[in-house]
């Protein structure tokens, strides 16, 4: 819980734009893992409730400091949005992909609607600490 508990960070954003070109807005249980992390749902923040598509001009024009997608629980096989992600010549000037913040989640985490929320946050609040630490320098 010392993850999910800790000052909120809010330098960090996110949402998913992958191949499929969806959101995750507010009122999801993305955005409750999102804010257990101590991140900001960008997709949110800008209006989008519930799960809905995104352009990728929309994703570019927000410019999210981090991405969080669904993949294998195999970090070497971390699954087709990171890949699409870190390969679109399109959208490498995206502060994540340039800078290499792509968290992926394994899917049961990623999609999880159960008491594993609780994992997922703590997850992703260990994955992001090292660049929420350097930013709140």
């Amino acid at each position: 819980m010392r993850f999910v508990t800790a000052k909120p960070r809010k330098w960090p954003s996110r949402l998913n734009g992958g191949a499929g070109g969806w959101a995750a807005g507010s009122e999801t249980t993305l955005d409750e893992v999102l804010r257990l992390a101590g991140l900001t749902n960008l997709a949110g923040s800008h209006g989008q409730v519930g799960h809905g598509t995104m352009t990728f001009e929309e994703l570019l024009a927000l410019n999210p400091d981090v991405l969080v997608v669904g993949g294998a629980a195999d970090a070497q096989q971390a699954g087709g949005t990171a890949a699409f992600l870190r390969e679109s010549a399109a959208l490498s000037a995206l502060n994540a992909v340039a800078n290499e913040r792509i968290v992926v989640l394994p899917s049961w985490l990623y999609t999880t609607t159960s008491q594993y929320v609780v994992d997922a946050a703590e997850a992703l609040a260990r994955r992001t600490e090292p660049w929420t630490a350097r930013a709140a320098r």
